[in-house]
C-alpha cells in the first residue's frame, strides 16, 4: 500500500468494513482475505506508560533520549495537541479504547471499569471483530482490567502474568474469567497499595514466596540490571521479553490485525539496563522550580537525580522500540501497517501521538464518538 494514500482512498478501505458483516456469505478466513485482498491495512497501537513529550529529544529535550523515535518520526505524522481524559491510567486508556470521556465511559476510579452498556463501544468492536484479528496486552494491570471487559472482541489476550518473570497473583492465574472482582479481592487480601492487608497469613505467605523469587532475580539478572528489575507493584518483567513476543504476534497473526500494546517503560521505578547507566552523566541541570502549594519538599539535587535516571530509564525504552521498529522494517510488517504510538504522560494531562502513514481522519476516530 502507497505511504501517499489519500484520505479519500483510506475512506474506501474502510466502507469494506461492512463486509465483514454478511455471515452467510463468507467464512470468518474468507472475510479477512478478501480485505486483505484489497489493501485493508493492519494496525498497530504501543502505548509507553509514563512516557514525557517534554523528556524527548524528538520533541526538542537537550538530551538525546529518543533517537529511534527520532527515526520513527521521520516517516511519520506527529500530533502535538491531544490531551488526555483524564491524569491516571484507568479514565485516560478507557477514554482512547471507548473513544468517550469519562462521564460517559463511567471508569473514573482505581481499579475502575467501562459502564456495562459501553462493554461493546470499544475500539476492537469498532473495526469489526469478525473482519479484523484482535490482539490485546498491557503490562498494567489497571489497563487490563479494561481490556478483560473487551475480551470477546479479542482473538488473542494474554495474561498479565504471561510476559512476566514472576506471576504472583492467583486471579491472573486461576480466576482470570472473574479477573477484574478477583483481582481487586486479592490486592485486599495481600494489602496492596496502601491499604493494610486484610489476611495477616496470606500477606506473610505472598511476602516470602516473593522474597524467594527476588533473591533469584537478583542472581540471574543483577549484571544486567545492577539497579533492579522492571516491576509494577513487585510484578517483574523485562521490557525485552515484550518486544520479542510483539514481533511473535505480527509475524504469525492473521492479517488484518489490530494490535493494541501497553507496556510499563519508562514508568517509576526508572531501573534501566546496565549500558544506559551514567548515559547522560553530562552536568545538566533544569532550571529550578519555585515552592507552590503542591511542592513536595524535593531539593534540586534529589530532582535532577531522578531527571537523570528517568532519562535513562527512556534511553533504554527506545532502544527495545528502535528494536521492534527495525524489525518491522527488515519483514515488510510496515508495508501494510498503520503504527500509532502513544504517550500517556503521568502528572500532566497533554498526550502525543506519532502516526506513521495514517491519515487525519483515522486519528479523529480515536478521540471521538464510534
Amino acid at each position: 500500500m502507497s505511504p501517499q494514500m489519500s484520505r479519500r482512498d483510506f475512506l474506501k478501505l474502510l466502507a469494506l468494513l461492512p463486509l465483514s458483516r454478511v455471515k452467510r456469505h463468507h467464512s470468518l478466513g474468507e472475510k479477512r482475505r478478501l480485505l486483505h485482498s484489497h489493501g485493508a491495512p493492519n494496525i498497530l497501537i504501543l502505548v509507553f506508560d509514563a512516557l514525557s513529550a517534554k523528556h524527548m529529544s524528538v520533541y526538542g529535550y537537550n538530551r538525546q533520549t529518543t533517537p529511534n523515535l527520532a527515526r520513527f518520526a521521520e516517516r511519520a505524522t506527529a500530533y502535538h495537541a491531544h490531551y488526555s481524559a483524564g491524569n491516571f491510567t484507568t479514565p485516560g486508556v478507557a477514554s482512547i479504547l471507548t473513544g468517550t470521556y469519562p462521564w460517559s465511559h463511567r471508569a473514573l476510579h482505581f481499579h475502575g471499569t467501562v459502564a456495562e452498556n459501553y462493554r461493546g463501544k470499544n475500539l476492537f468492536r469498532a473495526l469489526a471483530p469478525e473482519a479484523y484479528h484482535g490482539i490485546a496486552y498491557s503490562h498494567n494491570v489497571l489497563a487490563t482490567l479494561l481490556l478483560h471487559q473487551f475480551r470477546r472482541d479479542l482473538d488473542v489476550f494474554p495474561r498479565t502474568g504471561d510476559l512476566q518473570l514472576f506471576n504472583r497473583e492467583f486471579s491472573d492465574q486461576v480466576l482470570f474469567n472473574d479477573y477484574n472482582v478477583a483481582l481487586w479481592s486479592e490486592w485486599f487480601l495481600l494489602g496492596e497499595g496502601r491499604s493494610p492487608p486484610g489476611s495477616l497469613f496470606l500477606f506473610l505467605l505472598d511476602r516470602m514466596r516473593r522474597f524467594l523469587y527476588e533473591n533469584e532475580f537478583a542472581k540471574e539478572y543483577g549484571s544486567l540490571f545492577p539497579r533492579g528489575l522492571p516491576y509494577y507493584h513487585r510484578r517483574y518483567f523485562l521490557l525485552e521479553r515484550a518486544i520479542d513476543d510483539i514481533e511473535a504476534q505480527l509475524s504469525s497473526s492473521p492479517r488484518p490485525f489490530l494490535a493494541y500494546f501497553h507496556l510499563w517503560p519508562p514508568h517509576s521505578p526508572y531501573a534501566t539496563r546496565r549500558e544506559f547507566i551514567d548515559l547522560f552523566d553530562d552536568g545538566w541541570t533544569a532550571a529550578a522550580k519555585e515552592d507552590h502549594f503542591f511542592s513536595q519538599g524535593h531539593s534540586d539535587e534529589f530532582l535532577n537525580r531522578a531527571r537523570r535516571a528517568y532519562d535513562e530509564y527512556i534511553a533504554y525504552t527506545d532502544a527495545e522500540f528502535g528494536r521492534l521498529y527495525d524489525f518491522m522494517g527488515q519483514t515488510g510488517v510496515l508495508d501494510d501497517t498503520y503504527v500509532v504510538v502513544k504517550l500517556i504522560t503521568a502528572r500532566c494531562l497533554k498526550e502525543a501521538f506519532f502516526v506513521t502513514r495514517l491519515q487525519h481522519c483515522m486519528s479523529q476516530s480515536f478521540i471521538s464518538h464510534f
